[in-house]
């Protein structure tokens, strides 16, 4: 599980959820008025990597876990929600930078 980091007032800490990506890409959206490209961080085989949510999907396999599909350098991946952090917009985030 990716561990909680320093954030700002419309990151919370942790994992990202379906309804914190929700929250977050309304709030982007309305102050930017175009659609944002969300940056997360991902935890994959051991390795942190940087990537965009591609779609959130209600997805939910039978122990009700929530799943993100994201863009990143192995390619569009399932990763589960516990397994994803949000990029807080500051631009602090390394994700970010790269873009």
């Amino acid at each position: 599980m990716i561990s909680a980091h320093n954030s700002t007032e419309r990151v919370q800490l942790g994992p990202l959820t379906h309804r914190a990506y929700t929250g977050h890409f309304v709030s982007e959206a309305l102050e930017t008025g175009r659609t944002p490209v969300v940056h997360v961080q991902i935890r994959r085989r051991g390795a942190t990597l940087c990537g965009t949510v591609a779609e959130m999907v209600e997805l939910f396999d039978q122990s009700g876990r929530e799943w993100f599909k994201v863009d990143c350098a192995l390619g569009r991946v399932w990763v589960e929600s516990k397994n994803v952090r949000l990029c807080s917009g500051d631009g602090r985030c390394t994700c970010e930078v790269r873009a």
